[in-house]
């Protein structure tokens, strides 16, 4: 009977292997700002580093050293860290540009990593989309057979047949005559 070594299960269950943890420090003088990369590599070597330096300049490799802004303001500068496993991690750091002061501190993990913030509503639509739709045939059948029946039931319904007469007065009472029976005539009372 085989047994499985320990790093072969956790190599199966996407265990023991521990990525990179990104990080940095900053520091601003004037409009320009220093960045230190302190990254932590997890079981295998960090191979590329992404900086975004939240006014549209992105970098690649190594730590960039020190950057400079044009205009007094907060940034959002933000490293990305992968492995030779292809892990990564992110981290940001609000660095303040502020003439003729110094400013520094540290990056924070980004909260939003490895969240997939991406809205599939299809899910959710589609089974709206069905019931509408049912709901909207269900209408439109009820309406048409509706008048299908009424129109199929005075094809056949009985119509009494419609005759017109003109008739006159003395018409009228001799058709009057001719239907009631006749009257027995009885002598008059004697005087």
């Amino acid at each position: 009977m085989a047994f499985l070594k320990r790093d072969h299960v956790e190599l199966l269950l996407g265990l023991g292997h521990t990525g990179p943890t990104a990080s940095f420090r900053w520091d601003s003088t004037d409009f320009n700002a220093t960045v230190q990369d302190t990254s932590r590599q997890g079981d295998a070597a960090i191979s590329t580093l992404q900086w975004d330096f939240g006014d549209g300049t992105r970098l690649s490799g190594s730590t960039p050293g020190s950057h400079r802004y044009t205009n007094a303001s907060v940034y959002q500068v933000s490293l990305i860290v992968t492995d030779a496993n292809g892990k990564e991690s992110r981290a940001v750091a609000q660095v303040q540009i502020v003439p003729t002061q110094t400013r520094s501190g540290e990056s924070v993990g980004d909260p939003t990593a490895g969240l997939n913030l991406g809205f599939d509503l299809s899910g959710i639509l589609q089974p709206v989309a069905i019931t509408f739709l049912t709901f909207g045939m269900y209408v439109v059948l009820t309406m048409v057979g509706g008048a299908i029946s009424r129109a199929g039931w005075n094809m056949i319904k009985p119509k009494p047949e419609t005759i017109r007469v003109r008739l006159k007065p003395r018409d009228l009472t001799r058709a009057i005559e001719e239907d009631s029976a006749p009257m027995v005539r009885l002598p008059p009372p004697p005087a």
